[in-house]
């Protein structure tokens, strides 16, 4: 079973106002949980992470080049849901 750190707003973000951070309701920081593996592997992983997630927090999703077998392309990848804001690749 995968155990989940806890999510929490980095300082300078909680010292920000409610009112400060409404402002900057536009500015968005996906968070990106990296984990190599197969399709299922990492589908199982994402599923834990984004069920566990509060509301307004979005995710990104890191494909590895050498480690992924096998890959999954940048259609299946945003098939994922919730939709990832970013895929990055390494």
């Amino acid at each position: 079973m995968l155990t989940l750190p806890r999510l929490r707003a980095p300082p300078w973000q909680r010292a920000l106002s409610r009112r400060t951070q409404r402002r900057r309701c536009w500015l968005a920081r996906p968070l990106r949980w990296p984990r190599q593996g197969t399709p299922t592997d990492k589908q199982e992983t994402w599923q834990t992470v984004t069920g566990a997630a509060p509301r307004h927090v979005f995710f990104g999703w890191k494909n590895f080049y050498a480690m992924d077998h096998p890959m999954l392309s940048p259609r299946q990848t945003m098939r994922r849901l919730p939709k990832p804001l970013m895929i990055s690749y390494q």
